[in-house]
């Protein structure tokens, strides 16, 4: 049982040889939740990979937030959603256009850094597809100047061009973070007056599948709402029933897969 804290034995019975347990409400600790998960977030990619023809190019602007005094209002989903603004804040008519063309996905997960002790946020923005030279010159002068001065990183911008399902699968896969802790308000959380709102927030990120973007909404979007469903996600937590999960599980697994899942 030492091998798995997420685990608490509530009663033994020798006789049977059974054991109850609870398992804690942390679901990067709990590996059934990390499997549902990666299956939902790959039914997302599926959809994807279906629809895009092969080979294509894509262009990827990845963020990563430092934890700092600076920067603790960013670790939230207003804080994320406040640094898609600036970044695409402002672009003249021809950069605005360049970004509105084709297919634009959001990816939003936590990655550990042995230099911190709060995981750094990462987003990712990928098109499928190559951005005018111009645009990627503004776009890493906006990276270099004022975000920097949000995410305390300068960002950065790479391009791929992928021949096969499963190099796209990479560029779009969303990593967790297995086995990472629980976001409560004690030690650097409580020291440093992170909300609750904000540490609730914090936990849901793990759950957050890839976003398509519709740029003509994001562009200079002063109300930009890019996670409202994980909002309501957490609004309503407490109003799922056992069937209400039930249900959600059959549509994200094949019947087939059902019936062999590890929970």
């Amino acid at each position: 049982m030492k091998d798995f804290p997420c685990i608490k034995m509530i009663k033994r019975n020798i006789k049977d040889g059974l054991i109850e347990v609870d398992i804690s409400n942390n679901i990067m600790e709990n590996p059934c939740s990390v499997y549902f998960l990666d299956k939902m977030n790959q039914a997302v990619i599926d959809d994807i990979t279906q629809v895009n023809k092969l080979p294509l190019d894509l262009t990827r602007i990845t963020l990563e937030i430092i934890p700092s005094s600076m920067t603790k209002y960013l670790y939230s989903l207003n804080g994320l959603e406040t640094i898609i603004y600036n970044l695409f804040r402002g672009q003249n008519e021809q950069f605005q256009e360049d970004l509105k063309k084709g297919n634009v996905y959001l990816k939003t997960y936590y990655k550990r850094d042995d230099y911190y002790t709060i995981p750094v946020l990462c987003l990712e923005v990928i098109f499928l597809r190559n951005l005018h030279s111009k645009t990627v010159d503004h776009l890493r002068k906006i990276l270099r100047s004022e975000l920097l001065i949000f995410t305390g990183n300068v960002g950065d911008i790479d391009f791929g061009h992928i021949e096969s399902e499963v190099e796209l699968e990479e560029y779009l896969s969303v990593p967790l973070i297995v086995g990472a802790p629980e976001f409560i308000r004690e030690g650097v959380f409580k020291k440093k007056n992170f909300t609750d709102e904000q540490l609730i927030e914090m936990n849901h990120v793990h759950t957050i599948s890839l976003i398509e973007l519709n740029m003509n909404d994001v562009i200079n979007n002063n109300y930009l709402t890019l996670y409202d469903e994980i909002r309501s996600n957490i609004r309503h937590q407490d109003d799922f029933t056992q069937d209400d999960e039930y249900t959600i599980v059959q549509t994200l697994f094949p019947k087939d897969d059902f019936e062999d899942l590890p929970f």
